[in-house]
Protein backbone atom coordinates (compact mmCIF):
# COMPACT_ATOMS: atom_id res chain seq x y z
CA UNK A 1 0.00 0.00 0.00
CA UNK A 2 1.19 3.48 -0.80
CA UNK A 3 0.57 6.78 0.99
CA UNK A 4 -2.56 7.52 -1.03
CA UNK A 5 -4.15 4.23 0.05
CA UNK A 6 -3.33 4.85 3.72
CA UNK A 7 -4.80 8.34 3.46
CA UNK A 8 -7.98 6.93 1.87
CA UNK A 9 -8.36 4.43 4.72
CA UNK A 10 -7.88 7.19 7.30
CA UNK A 11 -10.50 9.32 5.53
CA UNK A 12 -12.96 6.42 5.61
CA UNK A 13 -12.36 5.79 9.32
CA UNK A 14 -13.04 9.46 10.05
CA UNK A 15 -16.14 9.16 7.84
CA UNK A 16 -17.37 6.16 9.81
CA UNK A 17 -16.97 8.03 13.10
CA UNK A 18 -18.68 11.10 11.68
CA UNK A 19 -21.53 9.03 10.23
CA UNK A 20 -22.06 7.38 13.61
CA UNK A 21 -22.11 10.72 15.40
CA UNK A 22 -24.58 12.16 12.91
CA UNK A 23 -26.81 9.10 13.10
CA UNK A 24 -26.79 9.31 16.90
CA UNK A 25 -27.70 13.02 16.84
CA UNK A 26 -30.48 12.50 14.29
CA UNK A 27 -31.86 9.55 16.22
CA UNK A 28 -31.85 11.60 19.40
CA UNK A 29 -33.69 14.47 17.70
CA UNK A 30 -36.36 12.09 16.38
CA UNK A 31 -36.79 10.47 19.79
CA UNK A 32 -36.94 13.86 21.52
CA UNK A 33 -39.48 15.28 19.06
CA UNK A 34 -41.73 12.23 19.33
CA UNK A 35 -41.65 12.50 23.11
CA UNK A 36 -40.45 8.92 23.58
CA UNK A 37 -37.59 9.78 25.93
CA UNK A 38 -37.70 10.69 29.59
CA UNK A 39 -37.22 14.39 30.38
CA UNK A 40 -34.10 13.69 32.50
CA UNK A 41 -32.44 11.96 29.54
CA UNK A 42 -33.43 14.83 27.24
CA UNK A 43 -31.94 17.38 29.63
CA UNK A 44 -28.63 15.52 29.90
CA UNK A 45 -27.99 15.43 26.14
CA UNK A 46 -27.18 18.96 25.05
CA UNK A 47 -25.63 18.41 21.62
CA UNK A 48 -28.56 16.68 19.90
CA UNK A 49 -28.99 19.36 17.27
CA UNK A 50 -30.68 18.63 13.96
CA UNK A 51 -28.31 20.78 11.89
CA UNK A 52 -25.19 19.23 13.41
CA UNK A 53 -26.69 15.79 12.95
CA UNK A 54 -27.35 16.40 9.26
CA UNK A 55 -23.87 17.82 8.66
CA UNK A 56 -22.15 14.94 10.45
CA UNK A 57 -24.40 12.35 8.80
CA UNK A 58 -23.99 13.50 5.20
CA UNK A 59 -20.36 14.53 5.68
CA UNK A 60 -19.65 11.07 7.06
CA UNK A 61 -21.40 9.47 4.11
CA UNK A 62 -19.25 11.47 1.73
CA UNK A 63 -16.08 10.47 3.54
CA UNK A 64 -17.17 6.84 3.67
CA UNK A 65 -17.57 6.86 -0.11
CA UNK A 66 -13.89 7.71 -0.39
CA UNK A 67 -13.95 11.51 -0.61
CA UNK A 68 -12.44 11.56 -4.09
CA UNK A 69 -12.09 15.35 -4.13
CA UNK A 70 -10.22 15.37 -0.82
CA UNK A 71 -7.89 12.54 -1.86
CA UNK A 72 -7.22 14.11 -5.27
CA UNK A 73 -6.47 17.43 -3.58
CA UNK A 74 -4.03 15.79 -1.15
CA UNK A 75 -2.39 13.65 -3.84
CA UNK A 76 -2.59 15.49 -7.17
CA UNK A 77 -1.82 13.61 -10.35
CA UNK A 78 1.52 14.29 -11.94
CA UNK A 79 1.27 15.81 -15.42
CA UNK A 80 3.62 13.40 -17.11
CA UNK A 81 3.19 12.53 -20.79
CA UNK A 82 2.10 8.95 -21.45
CA UNK A 83 4.25 8.46 -24.53
CA UNK A 84 6.66 10.38 -26.71
CA UNK A 85 4.02 11.21 -29.32
CA UNK A 86 2.13 13.43 -26.91
CA UNK A 87 5.17 15.66 -26.33
CA UNK A 88 5.27 18.62 -28.70
CA UNK A 89 8.81 19.23 -29.90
Amino acid sequence: MNEKDFFSVAIRVVGLLSFGRGFNDLLYVVVRELGITDSSVAASKVDGNLLYGLVYFFGGLYLLRGAKLVVDFAFPLKNEPKDEKSVIS
